[in-house]
């Protein structure tokens, strides 16, 4: 079995440990599954139940990437950020909008046909690095806030109220240092592609 990719784990592997991890904290020992990650079956149970909970916010957090209030918190869009100019990028942009953008796609729609050809071309891998990172933090941030929405259930039943009240204080704070820091490396990958896109069709047309 191939390993998993940096994609792959950053993505929805780390944020499934991280929230399985959570939960051993608040579930009474008599329901978890395992007891200890050191031991082989309660490693690769362990490994099972991150995967599917890393997989499971992956789906979420795709869901929610058409509502309004999730773009202006974590998935700033494409035209948005052209407009904001990180890198100078406008210039890049208008660029590849002259002169390959023969279909007349919007800036998100340009932007996903950049990433598939670039993906085609296996010539991906350097924002692809960018993409995992923001899709880590992205999938984080979704994660604490599934979460909080569960330990203020806690606190209303006054379940491990402690513990819940501290989770919930430190949820709190590090979730706009994740949306802050996602919406930052999702600004790099999309600088990343239309540079990286332009480059290459360039090249392709002097070939």
């Amino acid at each position: 079995m191939d390993k998993l990719s940096i994609y792959e784990f950053l993505s929805y592997f780390l944020p499934g440990v991280a929230g399985t991890y959570i939960a051993l904290q608040l579930v009474p020992e008599s329901l978890q599954l395992f007891t200890s990650i050191g031991e082989f079956a309660d490693g690769l149970v362990f490994t099972i139940v991150a995967l599917c909970l890393g997989l499971l916010l992956h789906r979420i957090s795709f869901s929610l990437s058409n509502k309004k209030w999730y773009k202006k918190i974590i998935m700033s869009p494409v035209d948005i950020i052209v407009t904001k100019n990180p890198e100078n990028i406008k210039a890049v942009f208008a660029q590849i909008d002259n002169q390959f953008n023969e279909e007349r796609l919007n800036g998100g729609q340009l932007f996903d046909y950049a990433y598939h050809y670039l993906e085609f071309a296996d010539k991906i891998t350097p924002a692809k690095s960018f993409q995992s990172i923001y899709f880590f933090l992205r999938n984080l941030a979704l994660l604490l806030t599934l979460w909080l929405v569960l330990l203020l259930v806690g606190v209303i039943f006054h379940y491990q109220f402690n513990k819940c009240m501290t989770l919930i204080i430190a949820f709190l704070i590090c979730l706009p240092l994740l949306t802050s820091a996602a919406n930052f490396y999702r600004e790099k990958m999309v600088v990343r592609i239309f540079n990286t896109f332009a480059v290459a069709m360039k090249l392709q047309r002097q070939a």
